[in-house]
């Protein structure tokens, strides 16, 4: 517009130019208008939300508030259901259980030790009488190692 507008004036259509400032001086008011209601807009704004986040924070705390409200409620329910006898109720379960452990703990082992003893009873029967290599070296295996240290050749 106002490209047209010099245009214009340099054209000697003074009454043309006029016109076009005019309507340069409303677009320009307007946008004067706009950037003010922008500005008191972008404050109204950033007011709502900071609003909005306190709120927000407030009603955290109010909920963690109940929460905890609730839980200390239960807590002295349940303490005045329970009396020191539960305790010591508590506490003797405990023992016994304790105890019951250790005694299959034993027994568990002694049972192991069983099974170990009788497979290695079985696997040295089954050598002796020939059946495989032998478990343990004998007397005449170690005397064997000896004579071939020594050098000497084996006894027939």
């Amino acid at each position: 517009l106002e490209g047209r507008a010099v245009a214009a004036l340099a054209a000697g259509r003074d009454d043309l130019a006029a016109e076009a400032a005019d309507a340069i001086a409303e677009l320009e008011a307007e946008r004067r208008a706009i950037d003010e209601a922008r500005t008191r807009f972008a404050a109204e704004v950033a007011r709502i939300r900071a609003t909005v986040a306190d709120a927000t924070r407030r009603q955290a705390e109010l909920e963690r508030g109940r929460r905890v409200a609730g839980a200390t409620e239960a807590v002295r329910r349940l303490s005045a259901q329970t009396g020191r006898g539960d305790t010591a109720t508590l506490r003797e379960a405990e023992a016994t259980l304790a105890r019951l452990r250790a005694l299959q703990a034993e027994a568990t082992d002694t049972e192991a030790a069983l099974a170990e003893a009788d497979g290695a009873d079985i696997a040295e029967r089954l050598a002796r009488e020939g059946f495989g290599p032998r478990t343990r070296p004998t007397g005449g295996d170690v005397l064997e190692g000896l004579r071939r240290k020594a050098g000497l050749a084996p006894a027939a």
